[in-house]
């Protein structure tokens, strides 16, 4: 174990059937927390769980639920005992530019990535204020604030999906800094994922994306996963409403002087 600074505290992560999600359900795990993680995919929770170590599955809890659902996500939290960290990390990308997207696939990528997220964050809140200790981290994206066009794309409706999961933030820390919940953000930069497999497949891609990232690789689920570990814990109970890019310093503007956008 890397620590036990969550120790007695439960989270429900979004999205652990792969990625990002599968890696903060682990760091939380492994720090301490009992653990629920929640998909669609039935499968992914299964590979997730079986990465694990022995030692930590006893305490994590698999969920089979769609966050586009209202229904079902407050089945979900209903049956929560206790909640003490949420994480929304569940999202989709759907590539497109802005004259191929249709109304459709635009309400569909904001359903999923900032309605979900609003849901679960509503569901949840009452558990979040019992704790005292309530921590809500919502992972948005370094495109809710630059846009690097990666295969050609820039993703108008998930730039404006997460554009928008960042103002939701900072409004919800306002609203519940007085139950003692705590709402902040990180900002992944270009992460090794299923979601970025396809374009970080393309030696040109790659090597143009590490050569524009000051820190010089490709960021990993685990640097996401430490940094909501950071959030979720007492070592972050001054920090409410703020947007953490870990992006390896993509976002610092450098990479405009070498073709970005």
């Amino acid at each position: 174990m890397t620590g036990q600074r969550l120790n007695g505290r439960t989270a429900l992560v979004t999205g652990a059937g792969s990625g990002n999600g599968a890696a903060i359900a682990l760091r939380l795990r492994s720090d301490g927390a009992a653990v629920w993680l929640l998909d669609r995919d039935p499968d992914g929770l299964e590979r997730t769980l079986k990465a694990w170590p022995e030692d930590l599955r006893h305490d994590a809890h698999q969920v089979v639920a769609d966050i586009t659902d209202d229904d079902a996500i407050t089945d979900v939290f209903g049956r929560l005992d206790s909640l003490d960290v949420l994480v929304n990390n569940a999202g989709i990308v759907d590539p497109g530019t802005f004259p191929e997207l249709g109304i459709d696939a635009f309400n569909r990528v904001l359903d999923v990535n900032l309605l979900g997220a609003y849901r679960c964050t509503r569901a949840a809140h009452e558990l979040l204020r019992a704790s005292g200790r309530g921590r809500v981290v919502n992972i948005t994206s370094m495109e809710a604030h630059y846009l690097l066009a990666t295969g050609g794309h820039v993703q108008p409706h998930y730039n404006a999906s997460k554009a928008a999961l960042d103002l939701l933030t900072k409004a919800l820390a306002y609203e519940m800094a007085p139950f003692g919940v705590r709402v902040n953000a990180i900002a992944p930069g270009v992460i090794e994922t299923p979601f970025t497999k396809g374009s970080l497949a393309k030696e040109e891609i790659s090597s143009w994306i590490v050569g524009c990232v000051p820190a010089g690789r490709i960021g990993q689920p685990e640097d996401i996963a430490a940094v909501a570990s950071f959030l979720a814990s007492d070592d972050a109970d001054y920090v409410t409403g703020v947007s953490i890019p870990v992006d390896g310093g993509l976002t610092l503007g450098w990479f405009r002087g070498r073709g970005g956008a």
